[in-house]
């Protein structure tokens, strides 16, 4: 392409990129505002017999450590914690019959990046509790109480607490071979009067901590955040990138609440709703902890001698396909697109084009360095029209020099005259200006959608190409030990070559655009150097495949406009073209270019009107 294409590409990209970041805050901002301003409308609805219908925040804020001892209504508590497991062949679970809740999740398939076990979910920090109030009308909270364990194997276990009446309370885990999905079953037998005569919900308390499975701290934690899921299909989630304590409270009932890593993520869903739901996060205190959540809703309840709760608890893998056949919205966790670029066709080129192209190559077990290299081969040669034309367009007004230097000789004071008599010539020779550039806006989706795509791809996790030991994470050669402006504490080389390309591609091209050396221009001319060192700082901490894919796109663009400019465009024949059409008697402007002419005539008119 030419300087002028690829300077106006450059700065088009860097504005939307910098627009993208600076909206995405205020976006999150008014749409914590909207939730707020839809709570305060739910404090209105009739306010139900205190004790006997529970808020979520009776569940929480209260201590009632006492009342859970001493009024428990349950005869069959057991003094000793016991530890069981449910395994399959994709993870390892380990439940507590304290609370009867998970206390930790090992996924097989993974390492973390230091090689060790993936632990998802580390020791205790997951607990999930009931609370509710008993008939004399006293607060109990599962989450302290050791339930019997009424029976277990590697596939299933059941918990259960007892009442005098023969009441139950019973969670039950079941979890099936190939499945990152455990069934679990929570259930009210026989409990009508042992219970609050008037409760209608049960409040449930989820809180876990989640902690660094990738190589940074500083690179996970922004990418982890809470995801929820609406009944009407919408979904949302907290701001990611804050790094103070969030809270939303959904005015609309919810599927599923799911705490997404980079590449991970845990879920609870349900088959009904969850109800008055409150979602919190804040930053981890911890060593290698990223956030702690926080979630309280509430489930109906209809019958308590007979109630029944069917959800499932997610622990795996973000991987796009897997989470798009659950059917129920979760691949929504892989963010294939966002911002503006929704509106720009960027997600359904990843989820028709790169997906399915990336999957098939896939399949024949290449490594990923070179399944990247054949789609960057793949994408070239599908947008080879468009580049096609760019080149010839850059052609032919490399050709129209001489006549545009001429011109600028002439008008060098009249710049208003200048312009016309440029579009005249422009007219007259054949040549579009925006020839040249349209074709590079219709291409910027598919480089956007490859800015998202590589990033989300846990295919990449762990993958090694060359130096980079994990194109999932940057490709550091040197490790400073400190904060170095722009960069960081590392450089990373894919990044570093990413970068000598872009310039060795503005070397190639710099005497590509007549208009380099128009005195209106030298600032762009000037910019075209800056843009690249802005960009190594903005891809250093990228994934090394994103890198490597732009280093890719760089040298076969180089290859591509050689052999196009060599074996494609014939410039005698263009200049032969071009002379024929400046002899033609000169056609009725219509259309865009009239209305263009006719207002550089006004502006014209205007400014010798101003010099009078």
């Amino acid at each position: 392409m030419d300087r002028k294409t690829l300077i106006g590409f450059l700065l088009m990209f860097l504005m939307i990129f910098g627009y993208l970041q600076w909206t995405s805050k205020n976006d999150a901002e008014i749409a914590l505002e909207k939730r707020k301003q839809d709570s305060i409308a739910n404090l209105n609805k009739p306010i139900v017999e205190p004790k006997q219908a529970l808020t979520v925040a009776d569940s929480i804020d209260k201590d009632t450590a006492k009342a859970i001892l001493n009024n428990s209504p349950f005869i069959n508590l057991v003094q000793d914690e016991k530890i069981v497991t449910l395994e399959n062949d994709l993870m390892s679970i380990k439940l507590s019959n304290v609370g009867g809740s998970v206390k930790s999740v090992v996924l097989k398939k993974f390492k973390t990046y230091e090689k060790q076990a993936l632990q998802l979910v580390g020791d205790d920090e997951m607990k999930m509790q009931y609370a509710f109030y008993s008939s004399k009308n006293e607060l109990v909270k599962t989450g302290d109480l050791k339930f019997e364990l009424i029976s277990a194997n590697a596939h299933q276990v059941v918990f259960a607490l007892k009442t005098a009446s023969g009441g139950e309370f019973r969670q039950i885990y079941t979890l099936k071979d190939g499945e990152y999905r455990v069934d679990y079953h929570v259930e009210l037998k026989g409990m009508a009067s042992d219970l609050g005569h008037n409760m209608t919900a049960l409040a449930v308390n989820w809180k876990q901590s989640t902690h660094l499975q990738e190589k940074s701290v500083e690179i996970e934690q922004p990418l982890t955040t809470a995801y929820f899921h609406y009944t009407n299909d919408d979904f949302d989630k907290l701001n990611e990138s804050s790094k103070d304590a969030e809270e939303e409270k959904p005015a609309t009932p919810l599927r599923w609440v799911a705490l997404k890593q980079k590449f991970f993520s845990t879920a609870l869903l349900t088959s009904n709703e969850f109800t008055d739901a409150k979602i919190n996060q804040e930053l981890s205190k911890e060593k290698d902890g990223l956030k702690d959540f926080k979630i309280e809703f509430m489930l109906p309840v209809k019958d308590l001698n007979n109630s029944a709760y069917n959800m499932k608890l997610f622990f795996g893998p973000n991987n796009y396909n897997m989470l798009k056949s659950y059917d129920n919205g979760m691949e929504k966790l892989v963010t294939l697109s966002g911002g503006l670029f929704k509106w720009f066709g960027v997600k359904a080129i990843n989820r028709f084009l790169i997906i399915p192209v990336f999957n098939f190559l896939n399949e024949f077990n290449l490594n990923f360095g070179l399944i990247i290299l054949i789609i960057v081969i793949i994408i070239k040669l599908l947008l080879w029209p468009l580049n096609y034309r760019t080149f010839v367009s850059a052609a032919k007004t490399r050709l129209l020099k001489p006549e545009v230097d001429a011109l600028r000789a002439k008008y060098k004071d009249d710049q208003a005259k200048l312009g016309m008599e440029q579009m005249k010539l422009n007219r007259k020779a054949g040549v579009n200006p925006l020839a040249g550039c349209l074709p590079q806006l219709l291409q910027l989706p598919v480089l956007v959608a490859m800015y998202y795509f590589f990033p989300s791809s846990i295919e990449l996790r762990q993958q090694s190409f060359l130096w980079a030991d994990d194109l999932s994470s940057y490709d550091s050669i040197i490790n400073f030990g400190f904060k170095v402006w722009l960069l960081g504490d590392h450089l990373s080389l894919f990044t570093l070559l990413m970068t000598i390309t872009t310039y060795a591609s503005i070397y190639l091209n710099r005497n590509q655009n007549p208009m380099s050396d128009d005195p209106n221009m030298a600032m762009m001319k000037y910019m075209q150097y800056i843009f690249p060192i802005m960009f190594l700082g903005i891809f250093n901490n990228s994934p090394a495949a994103l890198a490597y894919y732009y280093l890719l796109q760089n040298l076969t663009s180089i290859i591509q406009q050689w052999v196009i400019q060599k074996f494609f465009i014939n410039e005698d024949k263009l200049r032969v073209e071009m002379q024929e059409n400046m002899k033609r008697p000169e056609a009725k402007k219509t259309g865009f270019m009239a209305r263009l002419e006719e207002a550089q005539r006004i502006q014209q008119q205007q400014a010798k009107n101003k010099k009078k």
